[in-house]
């Protein structure tokens, strides 16, 4: 297409300028991916661009028309669709303007639904992959990229690697959401000294413990899983096998059998009447024990509370027993410890991490019935080694009295007896 730029000199010379008579000129738009709007105008020479209406295109924002594509050339057309120049391009056939478009950016907020760090937000542009992101975490789970919608649902925009997987469609600031899935792991049973039941089980981050078999042992009671032995840690298995709580422990584990006896039977002594108490109460157990079969084990409380043992005699007499701790390690005993008290008044107190068994025998005076209780005090701080108080081998040995039979004059009969 041959075309003609006429200045107002060459027009004059020709015999044109002044004149009422300009000749009109057909202009069309290459709207180049957009739509609606105006499709041409007629131009005149010399004059500006007639009005038009703008088109559209989704995720771009329009910019003008000009003599040649993406904003190359003379521009004609402002971005608002007024005349950017008088039109001066003089042609036999029509003339066609080209659209300019600049694609828009939008702030794409990135929720880690749980996770934490890696990137937190974006800036996308239409018609382009965003720009790659550092993958957030979350103990227990795997990432597995960013989607449109919670929970792992709608369109997927980025991979687990933080890699854009798509080029920019939405047209708002949007939010996508983190998708994540639960890791397994493998959990194997220690049934301390049982038989039978499961020995391994596959657990999945954050959901309820799966079914298990329970183990037995000879004489005592199942009394669940835990972390650590003899009731210790965090229990993960009630006693009767259903979970007492989700799995968070990222990584294989194995769980250990807790294992109840009766309070008389872990003390060896069938003579006393024992109860127990506090805000959880002692009980019979097989891992820590000082004759190799069992012991009582105080309560797993938390700050601030009491687990405790009573017992009751009748005095006078000597109480033996040998005791252990593993406890917060304070040199005065004020924070946790185990207290043996007679009558209610504390006669000794033990604490620190050392486990080591200590045999004690406290006289007790006095004739009538005298209470005896071992109490293990947790303070509202620091904790220590198992956290817990044991006894074990009680025995109580009245004092013996001998009771001398005054006979006032009389002859032969019992001179003396003894009393307890």
């Amino acid at each position: 297409m041959k075309t003609t730029r006429l200045t107002f000199a060459v027009l004059l010379a020709l015999g044109m300028a002044g004149t009422a008579y300009a000749a009109p000129y057909v202009v069309t738009f290459n709207k180049d991916g957009g739509t609606g709007g105006t499709d041409s105008v007629t131009a005149t020479l010399g004059s500006p661009m007639p009005a038009i209406t703008l088109p559209t295109r989704t995720g771009y924002a329009f910019g003008g028309y000009f003599t040649a594509k993406n904003g190359s050339g003379n521009q004609y057309y402002t971005s608002s669709g007024a005349s950017a120049r008088n039109w001066d391009i003089s042609t036999t056939q029509p003339f066609t303007l080209f659209a300019k478009w600049t694609a828009n950016t939008y702030a794409v907020t990135l929720d880690r639904q749980g996770g934490t760090g890696g990137t937190g937000s974006v800036t996308a542009t239409y018609g382009s992959k965003p720009p790659k992101i550092t993958p957030p975490t979350r103990n227990g789970y795997t990432f597995h990229g960013y989607c449109s919608l919670p929970d792992g649902e709608g369109t997927l925009y980025y991979s687990e690697a933080g890699f854009p997987i798509l080029a920019w469609d939405l047209t708002s600031s949007t939010t996508l959401y983190a998708k994540w899935s639960a890791n397994n792991y493998w959990i194997e049973f220690d049934r301390q000294d049982g038989s039978g039941g499961t020995l391994k089980q596959v657990a999945t981050f954050g959901k309820a413990m799966p079914d298990i078999t329970l183990p037995t042992k000879t004489g005592c009671t199942f009394g669940g899983y835990f972390t650590l032995p003899g009731g210790g840690g965090t229990q993960y298995y009630t006693a009767s096998g259903t979970s007492a709580r989700d799995w968070d422990i990222a990584a294989e584990t194995t769980l250990c059998a807790k294992w109840e006896t009766t309070l008389s039977g872990a003390l060896d002594n069938e003579s006393l009447v024992f109860s127990a108490g506090g805000d959880l109460p002692w009980w019979g157990q097989t891992v820590w024990k000082r004759d190799g079969q069992d012991a009582a084990q105080s309560g797993a409380i938390a700050d601030n509370q009491n687990s405790w043992l009573d017992t009751s005699v009748r005095g006078p007499g000597t109480i033996t027993f040998w005791w252990n701790v593993s406890c917060e390690s304070n040199d005065d005993v004020t924070r946790d410890y185990l207290e043996f008290l007679v009558g209610g008044e504390q006669v000794k107190k033990i604490g620190g991490t050392d486990l080591a068994w200590r045999k004690e025998s406290i006289a007790v005076s006095g004739a009538g019935t005298h209470s005896l209780r071992w109490n293990y005090h947790k303070d509202g701080g620091y904790s220590e080694g198992y956290d817990c108080g044991w006894v074990d081998i009680v025995t109580w040995t009245p004092k013996v009295m001998t009771v001398t039979l005054d006979q006032q004059g009389g002859s032969d009969g019992t001179e003396s007896v003894t009393a307890k």
